[in-house]
């Protein structure tokens, strides 16, 4: 019985294709060098939100406790959260916020770093509808809806380094539970220290 001649290539170029897969996810995995960037988000102001059954726009208190748990999600430095509400209510119908904060930004890409450098690595980021509920002051849960997180997709990822973004329509959203899927460049976790 003799084999076909094809096989022994076949083997070798499987290996190497193995070996790449392998050496790129541990290459992602290994983490970079990143440096803390400032950013500004001005005029954050999302869809309407359900308040005791009827669409209104969000609370100015609102909009920043639904904002804050969302850009620590995505990598926010939270010692660097500045929400800035003075001009809330300056829009006619519309509430908005800014909002500074620092991201990382792979050191590469840097060109005059001033910001402290961190070990960082890509992360999965996902946001759902479903889990993601914040208490308001007054004690109601507050739900992500697919079109908030729609918005968030459009006016905030956009400020943070990130690859690999998916854009999930509101009809997947609305069967699936997740409005935004995406890898962000995040501290690197820490280890617990093994006393």
């Amino acid at each position: 019985m003799t084999l076909p001649t094809e096989i022994p290539i076949r083997i070798p170029l499987l290996v190497m294709i193995a070996i790449i897969s392998l050496v790129s996810t541990s290459a992602a995995e290994a983490g970079q060098t990143a440096v803390w960037t400032p950013r500004k988000l001005v005029n954050f102001s999302p869809p309407l939100v359900a308040n005791a059954g009827s669409l209104s726009p969000a609370s100015c208190d609102q909009l920043i406790q639904r904002l804050r748990p969302v850009l620590l999600h995505l990598g926010a430095r939270a010692s660097d959260l500045k929400f800035d509400d003075h001009n809330c209510h300056t829009r006619a119908g519309k509430n908005t916020i800014d909002v500074a904060f620092s991201v990382l930004e792979p050191a590469d890409d840097v060109r005059n770093p001033a910001g402290a450098e961190a070990d960082a690595s890509w992360q999965i980021v996902e946001l759902r509808t479903n889990e993601d509920k914040i208490q308001s002051r007054s004690g109601f849960s507050l739900p992500f809806t697919c079109a908030y997180l729609d918005y968030v997709t459009m006016k905030v990822l956009p400020l943070f380094s990130i690859r690999y973004a998916k854009q999930i329509s509101r009809d997947i959203c609305d069967r699936t539970d997740v409005g935004l899927r995406a890898q962000v460049l995040k501290p690197k976790p820490q280890l617990a220290a093994s006393h």
